[in-house]
């Protein structure tokens, strides 16, 4: 019985959270399409949006790694959270990044978390036989 319950208030989060990131986006595409059309003038924070949208990245990532579901979502967690900071580094030339020359720093990045998913699917499922194994020899 608690394990249905632990389960039905994951999906509420999960289903909450991509609610809330839905209506963020949405909400921003109207103001920035706004602005486009000349409906609304964002003027400069527009432009200024522009250089730090990496940090809603980094935020989500981050919100990820601070309550995650289980070792996948927080393997993505790190890996948004990882893409943002570099997807910032880029836009603020941090470090002599730039989009052209650092772009395969997303390649390492993606097949990290290929890696260490594939590492953590085959524990869990050594984890899951041997737990089976125990059961049925009780």
């Amino acid at each position: 019985m608690k394990v249905g319950v632990i389960v039905e208030n994951r999906s509420r989060s999960r289903t909450a959270r991509r609610a809330f990131w839905g209506i963020v986006l949405i909400g921003a595409g109207v103001m920035l399409m706004l602005d486009q059309l000349g409906i609304l003038s964002l003027g400069f924070y527009a432009r200024e949006w522009w250089t730090w949208w990496p940090v809603l990245l980094i935020a989500s990532g981050l919100a990820s790694l601070v309550a995650p579901d289980g070792a996948k979502e927080a393997f993505k967690g790190l890996s948004l959270t990882l893409l943002g900071l570099w997807a910032l580094a880029c836009s603020q030339h941090w470090y002599g990044f730039s989009w052209g020359r650092s772009w395969p720093l997303v390649l390492v990045v993606v097949g990290l978390e290929s890696i260490l998913l594939a590492a953590f699917d085959r524990r869990s499922r050594a984890q899951a036989e041997k737990e089976a194994h125990d059961v049925g020899a009780a």
